[in-house]
C-alpha cells in the first residue's frame, strides 16, 4: 500500500507549498487543487495510470485543478476512463468550465462522473459548502480521507476502525472559534477525531505554519506529519 503525497497545505499558499492532495496506489487521487497535476508531473506518475478521483468538495484548492488534470491526460491520448466521483453538480460544474476553457472536444473522450464506487464509502463532512468524506477499501484495510471540516460526531463514525485516517488540521488548538466559524478543525480537534474514530494511524492534511509548529511538537508513532512528494508505504 502507497500512499503518495501531493500537497499538505490550506488554501493561503507558501513558497514550496502546495494545496491538499493525495495518491493511493498510484490510481486513486484524493482532490484535485491548482497545482495537482504539475506535481503528478514532477513526481514522474503517469497521470494515464489514475482511475478513480475523489473529490470532497467545490472550493478551488480541492476541486480547482480537475479540469487541467483532464487536459494533461488527454495529452497522453489514453483509451483508459477516468472516474470522478464528488459533490452535486460536479459533472455540470466541471464540464462548464471546459466549455470555457474552449477544450476540444476528443479531450472529453472516458470521462465517467459517478455517484458510488464499491469499495468507497461515502459520507459528510461539516463545512461551509456541501462536503463529502470518503472511506476507501484496498486491500482489506480502510483508508478514510476528508478534505475540510469542523469537528463531527458524523465524520468519526463513518471513519470508525479505519487503518489511515487523513483529517485536515488548519489552524492551532488555541483557534477553534475561527475553526468553527470557517468550517475547518484545530490541531486538537483533529487529534480527538482521529483517537474517537479508533483509527491505526493519524496524518493531518491541509495545513498552516502555525499548526505545522503544533504538530511538530508531537512525538507519538501513530501520528505520521507528510512531507510532500514523499510516499509512504504501509503493510508491504
Amino acid at each position: 500500500m502507497e500512499i503518495k503525497v501531493l500537497g499538505t497545505w490550506n488554501s493561503h499558499l507558501k513558497p514550496g507549498k502546495r494545496n491538499t492532495s493525495y495518491l493511493l496506489n498510484g490510481k486513486i487521487l484524493l482532490d484535485c487543487g491548482p497545482h495537482t497535476a504539475e506535481s503528478l508531473l514532477e513526481n514522474n506518475i503517469n497521470i494515464s495510470d489514475i482511475k478513480l478521483i475523489l473529490i470532497t468538495h467545490m472550493h478551488l484548492d480541492h476541486f480547482g485543478g480537475l479540469p487541467d488534470f483532464l487536459w494533461q491526460r488527454a495529452f497522453e491520448s489514453t483509451e483508459n476512463p477516468v472516474y470522478i466521483i464528488g459533490p452535486d453538480h460536479i459533472e455540470n460544474y466541471t464540464f462548464d468550465i471546459l466549455t470555457r476553457y474552449n477544450t476540444p472536444d476528443y479531450f472529453l473522450k472516458n470521462i465517467e462522473f459517478i455517484d458510488k464506487c464499491s469499495d468507497v464509502e461515502i459520507g459528510n463532512g461539516k463545512h461551509s459548502i456541501p462536503d463529502l468524506t470518503y472511506k476507501i477499501k484496498i486491500n482489506e484495510k480502510y483508508i478514510f480521507y476528508s478534505g475540510d471540516t469542523s469537528y463531527s460526531e458524523e465524520l468519526i463514525k463513518n471513519a470508525l476502525d479505519s487503518d489511515i485516517f487523513i483529517h485536515e488540521a488548519t489552524y492551532p488548538s488555541d483557534m477553534e472559534d475561527i475553526a468553527t466559524k470557517y468550517g475547518h478543525s484545530t490541531v486538537k480537534n483533529a487529534v480527538n477525531a482521529f483517537l474517537e474514530s479508533r483509527s491505526k494511524i493519524f496524518i493531518p492534511t491541509h495545513m498552516s505554519e502555525k499548526s505545522m509548529d503544533e504538530l511538530g511538537t508531537m512525538a507519538n508513532k501513530n501520528i505520521i506529519v507528510p512531507e510532500e512528494n514523499k510516499t509512504y508505504r504501509f503493510w508491504e
